[in-house]
């Protein structure tokens, strides 16, 4: 049996423009019909006998209807089709409602009940029950949001406006066409909802690249971290040499060839190199804990909007604001990310080390350091102390490039 709205002979839907609505002189015409009767006085005047229906009447009238209605209106499925997939559902454990002692794998959708095969067919063996569709509990349809100020009926639509996008207002067609939304901009909330998960989703592979992008850099962080480091067993013997033992190596090779008078200057260099690889492994450390803590965001961001659009329409809705939030967030980390340059994602282990010898009666770098008290006045910035030749030019090139990487790791490159 097939119903259809007597204005424009289409026959009527569950959903959409086509949802049939009772009057209350008990004639039936589609919602579309309906929005073309102009109301005068908050009534509605049937287009057939021309009898007053009150606007707040229509409420009450399309409860008791759609009771009856959704027998007709429903499409009959092919049971054994749904017995094969039923199989499936047997370790969701939901009891029958016919029979606490079955296990449910199907769910009649117009009694809303939960059903086993066997009290399926002997439930629904009449001939109007039996045409009441039928599906695997995998694809029991959510449960529809009801509207707030008209609580019978379903919220079928969501306000576009900008002034009600902050707060995202779910409403049934009383509440669109007649209450405090009415002339706004109006979509249906299966719609926004399913633009808000695609939206997710197209973002969910950029952030996954991002994430690998992360986690490699975290990996070669850690890998010129070993290399600085060297590696050991067990027991504590060295199995391969670090770049730091090596260079400690390498100064005092070079400062026991200069035998006892330059003892004093191997510790100072010894002490250099060692200040460079604690420093240079500190600042490695911290760059290393703050991409892991920039990764646990994005992941609980990622997992947050995934948890989210998992949820029904009017939640996802509801927590569009949030979801913005999270990728503002991830947007942000990723900014925070590709400001540190590549020198600081991608470091070169090794560490630059040149050797000069000091002019005859010229200053030791030790005696300049101590009687400037450098070690005190500078101390919490960066320094470095360099002994150099000006006649030769040996060393001033090392400092002036010491020097010029500051000034570019500080953001001045323009010093006139």
């Amino acid at each position: 049996m097939v119903l259809e709205c007597r204005v424009c002979e289409d026959v009527f839907t569950l959903q959409g423009d086509k949802v049939p609505r009772l009057l209350y002189c008990g004639h039936t015409v589609c919602h579309s019909c309906l929005l073309r009767i102009s109301p005068s006085d908050n009534v509605i005047c049937c287009p057939f006998d021309r009898q007053p229906t009150p606007i707040e009447l229509l409420e009450r009238l399309q409860l008791c209807y759609e009771k009856e209605a959704a027998t007709f209106l429903r499409c009959a499925e092919a049971l054994e089709k749904e017995k094969s997939v039923s199989f499936r559902n047997i370790n969701l454990h939901i009891r029958c409602d016919e029979n606490d002692d079955h296990t449910a794998v199907l769910f009649c959708t117009v009694c809303a009940t939960h059903l086993c095969e066997s009290c399926s067919d002997s439930t629904h063996c009449t001939r109007t029950l039996a045409k009441h569709r039928r599906v695997p509990l995998s694809e029991k349809p959510r449960e529809k949001s009801r509207c707030q100020s008209h609580p019978s009926h379903v919220a079928e639509f969501t306000c576009l406006n900008e002034e009600c996008r902050s707060n995202p207002t779910l409403m049934c067609y009383v509440c669109k066409d007649y209450g405090h939304h009415k002339n706004h901009k109006h979509a249906l909330v299966e719609t926004e909802a399913d633009n808000i998960r695609t939206s997710v989703r197209n973002t969910a592979s950029h952030i996954r690249n991002f994430m690998e992008e992360m986690g490699e850099t975290l990996h070669k962080l850690g890998q010129v971290a070993v290399r600085i480091e060297g590696t050991m067993d067990a027991n504590g013997e060295v199995i391969e040499e670090g770049t730091g033992t090596k260079m400690k190596t390498r100064v005092r090779f070079y400062f026991n060839q200069l035998r006892e008078t330059l003892m004093i200057q191997e510790a100072a260099a010894i002490t250099a190199v060692d200040t460079y690889v604690r420093e240079r492994l500190c600042s490695i450390g911290q760059l290393q804990e703050d991409l892991v803590a920039w990764l646990s965001q994005i992941a609980v961001a990622s997992a947050q909007c995934d948890y989210i659009i998992q949820q029904d329409d009017a939640k996802v809705l509801s927590a569009s604001l949030e979801i913005k939030e999270a990728m503002d967030s991830i947007e942000k980390q990723q900014q925070q990310f590709y400001e540190l340059g590549q020198d600081r994602r991608d470091p070169d282990p090794n560490i630059p080390i040149t050797f000069t010898k000091d002019v005859a009666e010229c200053e030791s770098i030790e005696s300049i350091t101590n009687k400037f008290s450098l070690y005190k006045l500078c101390c919490g910035r960066s320094w470095h102390i360099r002994g150099c030749d000006t006649l030769s030019g040996n060393g001033l090139h090392d400092g002036l490039d010491w020097l010029s990487r500051q000034l570019l790791a500080t953001g001045v490159y323009d010093i006139s």
